[in-house]
């Protein structure tokens, strides 16, 4: 995985009950909603090789299946 802005990341959508909206995961990172989506971008290729899927709903948020 990337570094440990994409670890912190990957922990949260995976420690959540439900989806995070960008928004939530840039406030909590401290950074702009653009470098999450952008992390997000490089974290999903993991996400699948782990059986996953990175799921992107607007205005609903971000969530791993």
């Amino acid at each position: 995985m990337g570094g440990t802005r994409s670890k912190t990341i990957f922990e949260l959508l995976a420690g959540s009950p439900g989806p995070i909206t960008v928004a939530e995961i840039a406030a909590k990172l401290g950074v702009s909603p653009r470098t999450v989506r952008y992390e997000l971008d490089d974290l999903e290729p993991l996400v699948r090789r782990l059986g996953g899927r990175l799921t992107r709903r607007p205005r609903v948020g971000i969530a791993i299946e």
